[in-house]
């Protein structure tokens, strides 16, 4: 038995967050090298989700397998890379931006040697996330990918952010607020195809990248030892502080120091996807799926500051409808068949996860 699969039962939440910060600060301050082309930086920023890769190399550590060659593992990874591809294409060809507004302004790199060779990188190791995840013998997360595993939950989670934004547009409609339109002087074609390409992205890549990881391995780690509510605020913790390198790279307009800013919306954050993610008994596409409606809502419906409110009230609700103060109330306790990562080991023979 390696080292590494000593420390993987030994020591599996310090390995997780050492692969996970190694992989993605690696990449993240790796950027900088390319501090003058911002293309370049947000191609390489594509490849630096690091918690997806780290349950990828924890479950093959303990012998699950994460590639294979199989007609299904392939098509995942092929129609996933194309996906990517192309959109990286289209952001060299068009410019890209975090809104409408600022995507008029955008000027397109164009397309060169090393930008298109880092593109065909980056999207290989985002189909590669996706292939392992979707296309693999064995899942590498702990607890379920499915469709029908409460379902009320995640059409719930993928309309919350939603939700949010029309509450807060009719609070400012009734105050007599116009919050900024969300296409600009775009046209609806130019608007709608730079929005599906921001949304696969997001899905791909971030929403996957990050939930693989977060609530599909280190979550349910951290519930067996602590309640839901303390283990959302230590995964808060963590993953706020994981951005730091956005912040030094350009990537956030922010100075770095208001990382402490980011720690203190993660938390909250984690609360809720830790109270979906125990509602739906370990389903890790209700994170995937609110993870991206968090980030692609406000490209749909105009942001208003009063959506805050909204949030601010379902953060502080969950945690009394769920109890998440008792440790007992964990969905990885109450549900029969939903895997369980030990301090020690996982044996494969308890793994009854599936994929859809």
């Amino acid at each position: 038995m390696t080292v590494l699969q000593q420390a993987s039962k030994r020591y599996p939440i310090m390995l997780f967050l050492l692969l996970s910060f190694g992989w993605t600060w690696l990449f993240w301050f790796g950027s900088l090298l390319f501090n003058d082309d911002w293309a370049i930086r947000k191609i390489i920023t594509g490849m630096g989700f690091g918690p997806a890769i780290a349950a990828i190399v924890l479950s093959a550590l303990r012998g699950k397998r994460c590639l294979q060659n199989s007609r299904k593992w392939w098509l995942w990874f092929g129609s996933s890379f194309m996906l990517l591809f192309i959109s990286y294409l289209s952001m060299l060809l068009t410019g890209d931006s975090i809104n409408a507004a600022t995507f008029m302004q955008a000027v397109p790199p164009g397309i060169t040697p090393i930008n298109l060779l880092l593109s065909g990188v980056s999207a290989g190791i985002g189909a590669f996330i996706v292939a392992a995840t979707l296309g693999g013998e064995t899942p590498v997360f702990s607890g379920y990918l499915s469709l029908t595993r409460g379902v009320k939950w995640l059409l719930f989670a993928s309309l919350l952010p939603a939700l949010w934004l029309v509450a807060g547009l009719m609070v400012a409609y009734l105050l007599g607020e116009a919050p900024a339109g969300i296409m600009a002087d775009l046209s609806w074609l130019t608007w709608l195809g730079y929005s599906i390409r921001s949304v696969l992205f997001t899905l791909l890549v971030v929403a996957i990248g990050e939930e693989l990881g977060w609530r599909g391995w280190l979550l349910p780690a951290l519930q067996q030892r602590f309640s839901p509510l303390v283990s959302a605020v230590l995964l808060g913790i963590v993953w706020g502080l994981w951005h730091f390198p956005l912040f030094v790279n350009g990537s956030y307009n922010e100075p770095p120091q208001m990382v402490f800013a980011k720690v203190g919306l993660c938390i909250f954050l984690s609360v809720i996807f830790s109270f979906f993610y125990n509602r739906t008994a370990g389903n890790v596409l209700v994170a995937i799926l609110l993870h991206t409606a968090l980030n692609s809502s406000q490209r749909f419906i105009p942001l208003s500051e009063h959506m805050g409110l909204f949030m601010l009230a379902t953060i502080v609700l969950l945690p009394f409808i769920d109890k998440m103060w008792r440790k007992d109330v964990s969905a990885l306790s109450r549900y029969k068949g939903c895997v369980t990562i030990s301090a020690t080991t996982a044996p494969d023979r308890n793994t009854k996860s599936g994929t859809a």
